[in-house]
């Protein structure tokens, strides 16, 4: 198999993973010379490689360095921690686990955390609320409210493991 990689060397994360048959070896290294042209016209510095493995699990072995998040090997979900920091909250979840309930209590007084789910409204004006009131515009209403969640379902915060 060939595996194409566009590695973000100063965030250590793969922004491109792709895998090939042997026998497209061609479209590999045309999408390859793609991804590089459109990264030196952008300016954007990027590794951009192809690697040549048996399996996924034998190139995860031999370059290791890549493969900081086994997700994209493993198909696993990453961490809320991880899906925070993706999307540009680099707050400890903790910490923004606690403006959550913070908010959650303020304007839902009467309300638990299922109850605020059963009313989708009321739960895409809370995340709203959240993107307003922070500076995590970009974070999806899902991951608000797994965060919401997973603090209910752990109080004393979560592991650093945690996957919902």
């Amino acid at each position: 198999m060939i595996f194409l990689i566009e590695y973000k060397r100063s965030e250590g994360k793969i922004v491109t993973f792709r895998n090939y048959d042997a026998s497209h070896r061609r479209e590999a290294q045309e999408t390859r010379f793609g991804i590089e042209l459109d990264l030196n016209l952008k300016g954007i510095k990027h590794e951009v490689v192809l690697l040549e493995a048996h399996s996924a699990d034998e190139l995860l072995r031999t370059h290791r360095r890549y493969f900081e998040n086994l997700d994209l090997i493993h198909k696993k979900k990453p961490s809320l921690a991880a899906r925070l920091r993706a999307n540009g909250c680099f707050v400890p979840i903790d910490k923004f686990q606690d403006e959550l309930d913070d908010l959650h209590s303020h304007l839902y007084q009467n309300w638990s955390v299922d109850e605020l789910l059963l009313h989708p409204d009321d739960a895409k004006e809370f995340c709203d609320t959240i993107r307003r009131q922070t500076s995590f515009q970009g974070l999806p209403d899902d991951l608000i409210l797994r965060c919401l969640i997973s603090r209910r379902k752990n109080p004393k915060g979560p592991s650093p493991n945690l996957s919902v």
